[in-house]
């Protein structure tokens, strides 16, 4: 069984990362996709790939972050991407339940994210809320 979307490197599950990953394997879970979130926990979410079997790394920026995002950023995603060839890409996607996040901003990243997975042929693990029809048309224009 493949547990498609975590986040091993947050606090509340690294924590306990024994706890979890025990429960996990002992649910039938043999694969997990851990999702980074913003360049800051991209180092985490290598560790975790590189130190247990099970996990696949993903890296990206996610729409909740972006008024966040470093200057850079493209650079850096494309840099841990090509340096980790079995990566994939997320969490990328678009959010419109959490206010005050730059809605073109979100737009262009994502757009930005999943051209390079398409370019580098990588899979992506792509959030949504309240934002299905425009995630279609990105999809569909892409």
């Amino acid at each position: 069984m493949i547990d498609s979307h975590l986040h091993l490197q947050d606090p509340v599950l690294f924590d306990n990362l024994n706890a979890v990953l025990y429960d996990a394997r002992e649910a039938g879970v043999d694969k997990m996709v851990v999702n980074g979130t913003t360049p800051d926990d991209w180092a985490s979410v290598s560790d975790l790939a590189q130190s247990i079997p099970e996990v696949s790394a993903f890296y990206g920026l996610h729409p909740w972050y972006v008024n966040e995002y470093p200057d850079g950023w493209q650079e850096s995603l494309r840099y841990i991407l090509t340096k980790n060839p079995l990566a994939g890409v997320g969490e990328i996607g678009l959010d419109k339940w959490i206010p005050n996040r730059d809605w073109v901003r979100q737009q262009e990243a994502f757009l930005t994210q999943l051209g390079l997975a398409h370019e580098l042929q990588r899979p992506a693990t792509i959030h949504c809320l309240k934002a299905w029809g425009k995630l279609l048309e990105c999809l569909d224009n892409s």
